[in-house]
């Protein structure tokens, strides 16, 4: 079976279009209070400027960026390495056990991923794409997570995404739906054995949303997490 490599790369304008989608999604309003409570100096930025135009507030953004990753440089520097060295260790015998738990063949012609570090506080992707958030590993946060870690998460919703496609019945379905299907199953499948012990995910419930949302099981007269359900 063809494992694609997931290789990390860097692009500024690619990191600047993910802050501005942040900023701006309609539907899922809340991460812009995400960005800005853990990146309170561009929250300034922004405030003190006179947004005229998206031109302005583009390049406000990718200023922010580079005098950031200016400023912690060296931290991130020592993140990439980490994570290149990780990753050539990792991540093709994760790949592979994530394709047997969602029964999916990459096609022979299947570009590799692509990663891209970003100080956003989520991990966004596109297409082929997607992106690791390096904010928590920054500040020294002993819950953050590694790269493998991310990309499996990732790229689950990826594999699902093309699953989907190829499903009629899938069409009409809601994004919100969607949303919570993709963030719960990856929960489930990262928990498998022995993926979870590959990319370290023993008790993990999914992303921050799902924490609150709790399946009330009448014959233990108890409630669970809907992760864990």
């Amino acid at each position: 079976m063809k494992i694609p490599e997931i290789k990390i790369e860097y692009d500024l304008e690619k990191e600047a279009h993910q802050f501005l989608r942040a900023l701006h999604n309609s539907n899922l309003p809340w991460l812009k209070n995400l960005v800005f409570e853990t990146l309170p100096d561009l929250k300034n930025r922004l405030n003190n400027a006179i947004i005229q135009d998206k031109a302005l507030e583009e390049k406000i953004i990718r200023d922010f960026i580079v005098d950031f990753r200016n400023k912690h440089q060296r931290k991130i520097q020592d993140i990439e390495e980490k994570s290149q060295k990780l990753l050539a260790e990792k991540s093709a015998a994760a790949l592979k056990e994530l394709a047997c738990l969602m029964d999916y063949q990459w096609p022979e012609n299947q570009p590799d991923y692509t990663v891209i570090p970003t100080i956003l506080p989520n991990s966004p992707f596109e297409d082929n794409v997607f992106y690791y958030s390096i904010l928590g590993e920054i500040y020294g946060d002993p819950n953050s997570k590694d790269v493998v870690f991310w990309s499996i998460h990732e790229i689950s919703h990826l594999i699902l995404f093309d699953l989907l496609k190829k499903d009629s019945s899938a069409q009409s379905l809601d994004w919100v739906l969607i949303y919570y299907l993709k963030e719960i199953l990856a929960a489930v499948l990262m928990t498998q054995e022995p993926l979870m012990e590959i990319i370290d995910a023993k008790n993990y419930l999914g992303n921050p949303d799902l924490h609150q949302i709790y399946i009330y099981d009448q014959t233990k007269n108890k409630k669970m997490p809907i992760t864990l359900f």
